[in-house]
C-alpha cells in the first residue's frame, strides 16, 4: 500500500491481522456487518454532502 501514509498502512495491517485471528466470523456477525455497510453505502454519501 505505497499510496497510503505509512501510519495508516500500519494501522490497516494491524486491524487486518486482528480480523484474521477472529475468522471464521459467526454468521450473525457477518449479517450485522453487511447490514451496517449497506446503510453506510446508502446514506453515507448524503451526510458527506451536508458537511
Amino acid at each position: 500500500m505505497k499510496y497510503l501514509d505509512s501510519k495508516i498502512a500500519k494501522r490497516l495491517e494491524e486491524k487486518l491481522q486482528k480480523l484474521n485471528q477472529l475468522r471464521p466470523l459467526p454468521k450473525s456477525a457477518v449479517k450485522k456487518l453487511q447490514d451496517q455497510l449497506r446503510i453506510e453505502m446508502t446514506f453515507g454519501h448524503c451526510s458527506q454532502k451536508r458537511s
